[in-house]
């Protein structure tokens, strides 16, 4: 029986992350930058009162399918924050993973967080909110993306049964975390990924190339 799987390939993830990092605390090491980030992430709050990130560093593959397009703040005030400004790049990775799920049609059943973005808790919970699904991280999340690129090789070696075998073997036989929405913070990100959406369609013909 033949396994499709669908695959939603962004090139603005974990890389905005280092950005943002980078950015805000660049005189430091590259863990010290991270720790100082989430530090500022802790006191943030959802929507980054009201300041939205377009995460395209590197132009964007699925679901805008657009070389030319860039990232951007929008919506800087006097009163925005270095809270604001670290969040908001994390939702806006948020949104375009909602955007590229919602083009591939149907509801996750499950949403497990892997890869080394998942190590930082408010990112899982802002994906939580936006998503509005339940959110998973096996313990060990930033070494499976490697460990998912074998599981080919493992089933066809008879280490594991199947993909869905393969699956509950880290999903359910391991240690996990759950992260679930909040009914607070998913209606305002419902609001703001309505706007990143209309943001993304109205400034990205000023990047394009003459």
């Amino acid at each position: 029986m033949d396994t499709y799987i669908n695959v939603v390939p962004f090139l603005n993830a974990g890389g905005v992350h280092k950005w943002i990092s980078g950015i805000l605390h660049p005189e430091e090491s590259s863990l010290a930058k991270y720790d100082y980030v989430d530090q500022l992430l802790s006191k943030s709050t959802a929507g980054s009162n009201g300041l939205l990130f377009l995460p395209y560093l590197s132009g964007e593959r699925f679901p805008v399918m657009d070389s030319d397009t860039k990232g951007c703040y929008i919506g800087v005030v006097n009163e925005t924050s270095k809270m604001d400004l670290a969040r908001a790049p994390l939702e806006g990775v948020a949104f375009s993973i909602r955007q590229g799920l919602e083009a591939i049609g149907g509801t996750p059943s499950l949403v497990t967080l892997v890869g080394g973005g998942a190590k930082t808790p408010v990112w899982r919970q802002v994906l939580a909110d936006t998503l509005d699904q339940k959110i998973v991280v096996p313990s060990g999340s930033e070494y499976l993306p490697a460990l998912a690129i074998a599981s080919s090789v493992l089933i066809a070696q008879g280490v594991e049964q199947d993909y869905g075998s393969f699956i509950r073997s880290i999903v359910e036989d391991t240690q996990t975390k759950t992260y679930l929405p909040d009914p607070q913070a998913v209606l305002v990100m419902e609001a703001q990924y309505q706007r990143f959406i209309k943001i993304h369609q109205s400034v990205a013909p000023l990047f394009e190339l003459t």
